[in-house]
């Protein structure tokens, strides 16, 4: 338990709340007759984690809360040095049962629920259409014998391109980053890497700085691939392995 104290007045509260986000929420009620009952007079935003003052009997975020004593040394509200306050668990219930509004309504969704379940609308791969997220689409295998610094190479090897979310369910679909098997051999890793152009280029800051790495796709080396007779002789589907076999045979070889 962490304790903060300034003359005669004591102030307790529990280390664990210190990491957590700062503000309220930020977001619309369905009733915004509401919001008066439970608004937080620093932030002027709907209550997190509600914490209650035993001088006055207001109600602050946790967060701003803490924040303001830390720096004044005094009650938000009334200005009383003698601040003692605790976690209302049950005013906290009562936000969290409030029916909110998404946050993205302004962008076209029309989602509206408990605020207890808004970062779950958010958040799940079901979500909001309009959410802002990143693809993590990774495990871009960087070549043998190319060198790179670890901080480089996770940059190449993870998509983290940001979208909406409805624009990531078909992003997905086509990402160079995405799990691909080859037909022929079995090899798994991205589909760049196993049938794309083999090549990467990313810009990184500053901008006069470039990744260019280039190197053949899997499908130009792997040794199941089926190939065509260069001599034109007639044979295809020649497993890239048996080429030289095959050219051994072939009565067009010269």
């Amino acid at each position: 338990m962490a304790m903060s104290k300034s003359g005669a007045g004591t102030h307790t509260v529990l280390a664990t709340t210190v990491s957590k986000q700062q503000g309220g929420y930020d977001c619309e009620l369905v009733d915004g007759s509401l919001l008066e009952r439970y608004q937080c007079s620093v932030c002027m935003k709907l209550l997190r984690d509600a914490r209650l003052t035993e001088c006055c009997g207001q109600h602050f975020c946790d967060t701003c809360f803490q924040q303001w004593f830390e720096k004044n040394k005094t009650c938000p509200h009334c200005r009383a040095k003698q601040c003692k306050s605790v976690l209302n668990k049950e005013k906290i219930r009562d936000v969290n049962q409030l029916r909110v509004r998404c946050t993205n309504r302004e962008k076209g969704c029309a989602w509206a629920g408990e605020l207890g379940g808004l970062k779950d609308h958010l958040q799940s791969d079901n979500g909001c259409d309009y959410e802002i997220v990143t693809c993590d689409y990774s495990g871009y295998h960087v070549p043998t014998g190319i060198r790179v610094f670890f901080s480089d190479h996770q940059e190449l090897t993870t998509c983290n391109l940001r979208m909406k979310r409805i624009l990531l369910r078909v992003h997905r679909k086509d990402c160079p980053y995405r799990d691909y098997k080859c037909d022929y051999c079995g090899l798994t890793d991205t589909f760049d890497a196993i049938a794309g152009s083999g090549k990467i280029t990313k810009t990184k800051p500053p901008a006069s700085k470039f990744f260019r790495i280039s190197y053949p796709s899997h499908f130009s080396t792997c040794g199941e691939y089926p190939l065509e007779c260069p001599n034109k002789c007639g044979g295809k589907g020649i497993k890239r392995k048996d080429m030289e076999t095959h050219r051994n045979t072939c009565p067009l070889e010269r």
